[in-house]
């Protein structure tokens, strides 16, 4: 696992940089899985969710999976949230999926409640 705690990174269109958290793990079979956790202050990931999958998946190929966790604090008003990001194409923004906290009823309920289980403390970790 590689683990920067203030990995800064920048966003076309914005003059500020960010800077957050990042931790990348070698996927099960092939791949990587990160997670950027959001710091307070400056830029933040969701608004560049795009360029840090853009420059992630120049550095480590895919497949390659992101994550954006927001800690509580973090300049959102919502309770600690982490997000699936996916990628836009061709200019359009990047999508988001809430995978924690698991919302009842959501597609495959039970796999996202077992994977958190197995691995949510590595991913909200301080």
């Amino acid at each position: 696992m590689y683990d920067d705690p203030l990995w800064a990174f920048r966003a076309e269109g914005y003059p500020a940089t960010g800077v957050c958290r990042l931790r990348v793990w070698d996927a099960i079979e092939h791949g990587h899985f990160a997670v950027v956790s959001n710091l307070y202050g400056g830029l933040s990931v969701t608004n560049a969710a795009q360029d840090i999958w853009k420059a992630l998946v120049t550095q480590y190929g895919l497949p390659f999976g992101l994550a954006e966790h927001w800690p509580d604090g973090a300049g959102t008003p919502e309770a600690e949230h982490v997000d699936l990001v996916y990628p836009g194409r061709l200019g359009r923004p990047a999508g988001w999926e809430p995978l924690w906290p698991v919302a009842p009823g959501s597609a495959h309920e039970d796999f996202r409640l077992a994977w958190w289980d197995r691995f949510g403390d590595q991913i909200t970790a301080g």
